[in-house]
């Protein structure tokens, strides 16, 4: 089955933060979140996305049944800490 009409919204989870990185040279950051769909009732994540340009997010699934889990990778490009 698709993704409903319905406009209902979730709210941020959580937060993420890995403190201080220092890199010698171009790297990037990877992370993986694990979204369980927690209502009772079968969910369509319609959009995931990142708050720059910097990173980039990719879900598993956008269709989760009543308790089921997709895994969100964050990837963030770090700049250089030093020339």
């Amino acid at each position: 089955a698709g993704c409903s009409s319905g406009t209902e919204r979730a709210a941020p989870g959580g937060r993420f933060d890995v403190g201080p990185i220092l890199v010698r040279g171009p790297s990037k950051l990877h992370h993986t979140f694990r979204v369980i769909n927690t209502t009772g009732r079968p969910v369509c994540i319609r959009k995931v996305e990142a708050s720059c340009n910097c990173a980039s997010a990719k879900l598993s699934s956008r269709q989760l049944a009543k308790g089921e889990a997709a895994e969100l990778v964050l990837t963030t490009k770090l700049a250089a800490a030093y020339a």
